[in-house]
């Protein structure tokens, strides 16, 4: 697929196009403005206001258009780099992930501390690499707890689930992520209105 590159660059150049636009329709502005009161001079007074009331008017619906064009660039420009910067921020956390994999053992802790009155015997479960990492920091605090700890394939590095009767506490990576990128799109969108 596309590299980070590839996307910014796909970005920029959509974003670039978008302002040459936006500074295109600027200098017709100023253009049709002159010409108009250059018309204006020349053809008489009569044919010159009519032409220049014609311009105004051209101008007028111009210049109505272009904040609501500009607002556009400015919240789409903004739109992409918050999924841009999610993108980077993604790919830091799973390299950081393999180099200090003993992240989960925070997460755990935290889990640990935030719910101790779960019902039943809670199961931590867990992908099968952090497994031995969780059980060896956190194995007797577990105990005492009375949490099991369960392998699970389909749980991303880095990420847990608890599951104990009739809840679930859900901490997997994916889910953390969509909870970020939705309060993010959710800051933007509070500040556009």
């Amino acid at each position: 697929g596309p590299t980070l590159e590839d996307k910014l660059l796909a970005r920029l150049r959509v974003d670039a196009r978008a302002m040459g636009e936006a500074e295109g329709r600027r200098q017709g502005f100023a253009q049709g403005h002159a010409e108009g009161l250059e018309a204006g001079r020349t053809e008489g007074r009569a044919e010159g206001l009519a032409l220049a009331t014609a311009h105004a008017e051209q101008l007028r619906t111009l210049a109505q258009s272009l904040p609501a064009a500009l607002a556009g660039i400015e919240r789409e420009l903004s739109d992409s780099l918050i999924a841009l910067a999610l993108d980077v921020a993604r790919q830091v956390v799973h390299h950081s992930l393999d180099v200090e994999p003993a992240w989960i053992v925070p997460l755990v802790q935290q889990l640990l501390a935030s719910k101790p009155a779960l019902q039943g015997e809670p199961r931590l479960q867990l992908h099968p690499d952090d497994v031995a990492l969780v059980r060896s920091s956190l194995g007797n605090a577990l105990q005492e707890a009375g949490w099991q700890v369960r392998a699970d394939d389909s749980i991303s590095r880095g990420g847990c689930r608890v599951l104990c009767a009739g809840s679930e506490v859900d901490a997997t990576l994916e889910t953390r992520w969509e909870r970020v990128t939705a309060g993010l799109v959710g800051q933007e969108k509070a500040a556009h209105g």
